[in-house]
């Protein structure tokens, strides 16, 4: 939920402005950062080798690759601010917004912070609770799952598959089954039992613990029990397509002939291992291409 400041009388004219400056002074010192990352990224790349190194064919590819890579985390904030619906109304530049953020930081820090901190801005722009924003990015992990899961089933009828993609779908279908079964536990028996604490003999973290799971549980149901989820899944699906898309048009651009079959094999097997939403497509399309048989 977007916040914006108004000023509410003429003669409070000279207010607006000395708000306004923290506000932009905070948006001024996050800019530095990312001005201040981005150059420790690139401070050992010559430009002269990059563009000698780069063999980019058609131009006209990197422009759908680069369109259609953006639209997919279009196509996520969208995602989540439908999951978020029960817990307030985010526009869908802010929840793509979140996103970014969160993906900007598994970038540079370890053990996929990022999700914390999405989650946590996320919850600051809906003045709601961390832990009500939680559900929404549980069922996010399980439809990303869900679809990888597909995926791969759906590849295996028209590509022949590495045998460690194999197990690995074996693997995340018995994970996704587990997953769906808790899932639809939560949603139809949540609803039978009333909210219980725990007698008050017992410590202050067992209680903690009670009324956290109990908010889990019911954000989760929340979703599940309404069109939602079928919006969110349809959602993944676009998104998943999307990267096909976008690597297929970075291949094509770059003179690589790979078919497009071939193509979303090699994307799926590079997202099983590295991770689906949350790793960037650039990180995955560099996978693809560095994996050993791409």
């Amino acid at each position: 939920m977007d916040r914006a400041a108004t000023p509410v009388n003429s003669s409070a004219g000279a207010m607006p402005e000395q708000d306004l400056r923290p506000s932009r002074l905070k948006q001024a010192s996050a800019y530095a950062f990312a001005a201040a990352c981005l150059v420790w990224v690139f401070h050992d790349v010559h430009p002269r080798q990059l563009l000698g190194a780069m063999s980019i064919a058609n131009w006209w590819f990197v422009a759908l690759a680069i369109i259609a890579d953006v639209l997919t985390y279009v196509l996520q904030g969208i995602r989540w601010k439908v999951l978020l619906a029960p817990v307030g109304r985010l526009s869908v530049r802010r929840a793509t917004q979140g996103v970014y953020a969160g993906l900007f930081t598994n970038e540079l820090v370890p053990l996929r912070v990022g999700e914390l901190v999405r989650a946590f801005l996320v919850s600051r722009w809906l003045s709601s609770s961390f832990t009500a924003v939680v559900p929404s990015m549980v069922v996010e992990r399980f439809l990303d799952a869900l679809c990888l899961a597909v995926g791969i089933d759906l590849a295996a009828i028209f590509v022949p598959l590495p045998k460690n993609l194999v197990k690995a779908d074996a693997v995340l279908s018995g994970i996704v089954l587990l997953a769906a079964l808790l899932f639809l536990w939560v949603i139809y028996e949540s609803n039978r039992k009333a909210k219980r604490t725990l007698p008050g003999h017992s410590s202050r973290a067992l209680n903690w613990l009670s009324r956290l799971a109990s908010q889990l549980a019911s954000g989760v149901r929340d979703i599940g029990s309404s069109r939602r989820l079928l919006l969110a899944a349809l959602a993944s699906v676009a998104m998943l397509l999307c990267q096909i898309l976008a690597l297929w048009c970075m291949l094509l651009a770059c003179n690589i002939d790979l078919a497009l079959a071939a193509c979303a094999v090699r994307l799926i097997d590079c997202s099983a291992w590295d991770g689906h939403s949350q790793c960037s497509s650039q990180h995955r399309q560099s996978s693809v291409l560095l994996r050993p048989g791409a």
